[in-house]
């Protein structure tokens, strides 16, 4: 009788000790860099006569940072900023839409992580927005354009050690029609949505 009791107490010492690495592991500040697959597509009209769409495995660099709160039974949540470089490039000619050009060059991602954490492992799943000037217009018009759109994704985060970890994720961006623009006469929306996937390095502060 005596052992089980010292069992059940080492047992459930144990567990408090591995929820308190879990909380140390993942809470506070961090930062990183990814290195993204994204891939880009734009549509204009509803007939998506000019469609553009990047290669899958066009390889972009990143940086995000963000903080944690860990709680009791492993959750955990937090809020991050990402930015992400884009490089969409190309152009469309035809009789009915003129000349439209794809553009693209940023990704900011402000979202929330929330999920559950072990003291290895942090299996979490996203939402927040994604502010980009992603998308296509008429040839010859000048400036930026800037969309906002919502997104939502998954991920895991595997500890390293010293207060480093590496991270997996895929998210997808939804910027919906934006305004509606002049193309060689005829007005048309542009549909556009990014899909990403990450391998990221984060350190703890």
């Amino acid at each position: 009788m005596h052992y089980r009791t010292v069992l059940l107490v080492a047992a459930i010492a144990t567990g408090f000790a591995v929820k308190a690495q879990a909380q140390d592991r993942w809470s506070g500040f961090y930062g990183g860099i990814s290195v993204n697959n994204n891939r880009t597509t734009a549509n204009v009209g509803a007939n998506a006569t000019h469609r553009y769409k990047t290669s899958k495995n066009i390889t972009i660099s990143g940086l995000y940072a963000g903080y944690n709160f860990a709680g009791n039974g492993g959750f955990v949540w937090g809020g991050e900023l990402g930015l992400t470089a884009l490089d969409n490039k190309g152009s469309r000619t035809d009789a009915a839409l003129g000349t439209s050009q794809f553009t693209g060059s940023y990704l900011l991602s402000p979202h929330l992580r929330a999920g559950w954490a072990s003291d290895k492992f942090f299996f979490y799943g996203t939402a927040g927005v994604g502010i980009s000037d992603a998308g296509v217009k008429p040839a010859g018009v000048s400036g930026k354009t800037r969309h906002t759109g919502f997104s939502y994704g998954l991920g895991v985060e595997m500890a390293i050690n010293n207060g480093w970890s590496a991270r997996l994720e895929a998210t997808q961006y939804n910027f919906g029609k934006a305004d509606a623009q002049s193309f060689n006469g005829s007005s048309q929306k542009v549909d556009t949505d990014i899909r990403m996937i990450s391998l990221g390095l984060s350190r703890k502060f």
